[in-house]
Parts: C-alpha cells; structure tokens; sequence
C-alpha cells in the first residue's frame, strides 16, 4: 500500500510538471503573438501614410472585399470596400495637404473632387454587391411544384428590375408527388413570351440530380447522346462526375454523368453548352429527335428521365409581391 500512494504521488508530480509547461509554452506563445501585434501595429502607425504601403494594403483590401462578395458576405465585402476606398482616399487628400505652394480655396476643390470620387467609387462597388447578390439568387432559385409528367405545370416568379429569366435563370422543377430519386433534363435557355429570339433553339441542356426519398442512393447515373450538337462544354456541381464529355478543346457528342451520393433532399446539376444550336419548337420534337432517356441508381434499376422546357410569361408589375416584378411560369413536358 505504500508503495502504491509513493508511486500515485510521484506520478501527480509529473502531471503537475507537464501542465505547468503546457501553461508556460502557452503564456509564451500569447505573449509573442501580442509582441507580433503591437509591432505590426506600430509599424503600420508609423509607415501607413508612405505611397508604398498605401498602394499595397488598398487594393488588397478591396481585393478581400471582392472574395467575400463572391462567397455571400456581402456586409464584410461593404466594410472592407468602404476601408479601401477610405484610405486611398484618405492618402489622396494628405497628398493636397502636404503641397505649400496650393491655395486653401484649391485644396478645399481638390478634397471636395476626391471625397466625390470616392462617394462614386463605393456607389459602383454598392451596385456590384447589389447586382451579384440578385444573380445569385436568380442562380439559385428553385421552384416546388407538383408535377405531371403528361401535361404542363403552372407557376409564379418575382423578379427585380432588370432580371429576366430567359438569359439569367434556371428553375429545377422539383415533384412533390415523387418520393424516389429524381433525374430532370432541361432544355436551355427557358423561352419567354416577350423574347422570340429564345422560342425555337436549344443550346444546351440542363441536367439534375434530386433525392426525393427518405434513403442516401449511390451511383445515380445517366447517358445522353445528342450525335452531331456536338457538347462544347460541360459544369458541374463538385459532386457529380463527368465520365464521359468534352476534354479541353476536344468536343463530345454525348454525356455519361454520376453522381456518386445523394442524401435524403440532397440535389445537384450540371450544364452542357452545344456547338450547333438544335432547333426545337417543342420538348416533344427534341425527343423525336434524340430520345427519351433513362438513368438508373443503386436503389433504381430504371428512372425515366424528365424532359422539359420552362416558359414564362410576359412580364407584370405587382404590389406587396416579395419582388416587384411577376411572371407566369409554365413547364412544358411536350
């Protein structure tokens, strides 16, 4: 028994040991960390205003202002707008300042002319946010309805000022009769009732792949061929394999695409841009011409694939719609 508690008590000592050294490296670390700051901080405070660092740290901060915009921080993606832009500006104005020879009345212009610039600079930057932001959800928008394979689908889409759904937007008609693993193939670009330039020719397709059911599927997989509209190009989500496409230059004339997992309300897509333009007035001369295709899956032997064109309506003026603008939206099956 005594042997075991001078043992116990020789091991605790250890432990003591080891956590004041784990307290220790930590102190140390924190406190070469906070030497860091303060230095940088001092040298910033004392070199800040040299044409050097200016011309560096303000394009770089609009620079990480454009990265968030692009990964839908568009608050960050202002406030760093708003820093770079302040500071070059900034600078600017201790530049007026520091010239002796310049009369008040022309720095007090020259100030005036640079916080103008600036206002216009961050206005343009503002409408940037602005404008990718509504692209991406006009990007990513998806539409729930039922859905009959036979006949055509009604729906509604708001819109802001200056979207129209012919050139920006791809709706993924989504069942809500179907609680299998969903393979859809849309006809691209979606025709408008006020744009005739869209009404007949196809250019390329879009291709999706949704879980409706309550089980992860595997390996859901579908093959295309579309003969002489040779296949320019091809993107798809991360999660979905091209196995068979155009590589580089080199053009195909089908799409063979996996995708390798799907969980329950899981999707995902892919586009495909033609070197010919097919014309097509409807789904069902595309599908005289190229045939109707089926995919298959680990749980599926056979899913019919759900060809379609979207159509949307001319377009209306609404109140208390959550966009002010409306079209009509129809999913054409033939």
């Amino acid at each position: 028994m005594r042997y075991k508690g001078w043992n116990k008590t020789r091991s605790q000592h250890a432990i003591d040991e080891m956590a004041g050294a784990g307290r220790q490296t930590s102190a140390a670390i924190k406190a070469v960390v906070l030497g860091g700051m303060i230095l940088a901080a001092n040298w910033l405070r004392q070199n800040c205003w040299r044409d050097g660092v200016v011309v560096t740290i303000a394009p770089a901060l609009y620079a990480i202002g454009v990265t968030a915009m692009y990964e839908r921080q568009y608050y960050i993606a202002a406030g760093f707008y708003v820093a770079s832009i302040v500071y070059g500006a900034s600078k600017i104005m201790r530049w007026e300042d520091a010239k002796g020879d310049v009369g008040t009345l022309q720095r007090r212009i020259a100030s005036g002319l640079v916080i103008m610039s600036a206002a216009v600079v961050f206005s343009l930057s503002y409408w940037w946010i602005d404008h990718t932001k509504a692209q991406r959800e006009m990007d990513s928008r998806s539409v729930t309805v039922p859905l009959n394979k036979d006949s055509e689908s009604k729906s509604e889409v708001f819109l802001n000022p200056g979207e129209h759904p012919c050139e920006l937007m791809t709706i993924m008609p989504i069942p809500l009769d179907k609680h299998t693993t969903w393979i859809s193939e849309q006809l691209m670009p979606p025709t408008c009732d006020d744009d005739s330039a869209h009404s007949t020719v196809v250019k390329g397709v879009t291709v999706a792949f949704d879980n409706r059911g309550s089980s992860t599927d595997h390996n859901i997989r579908v093959k295309m061929v579309f003969g002489n509209s040779w296949v320019k190009s091809v993107k798809c989500d991360a999660r979905i394999d091209i196995l068979e496409g155009p590589e580089g230059r080199e053009v195909s004339g089908g799409l063979y695409l996996v995708a390798r997992e799907l969980f329950p309300d899981e999707g995902h897509s892919c586009h495909a841009d033609f070197v010919n333009r097919v014309e097509a007035p409807t789904v069902q001369s595309w599908l005289d011409r190229f045939g109707s295709v089926k995919g298959a899956s680990d749980l599926y032997n056979t899913i019919d694939v759900y060809t379609h064109r979207i159509n949307f309506g001319v377009l209306e003026r609404v109140t208390g719609g959550p966009r002010p603008y409306r079209r009509t939206m129809t999913i054409n099956p033939k």
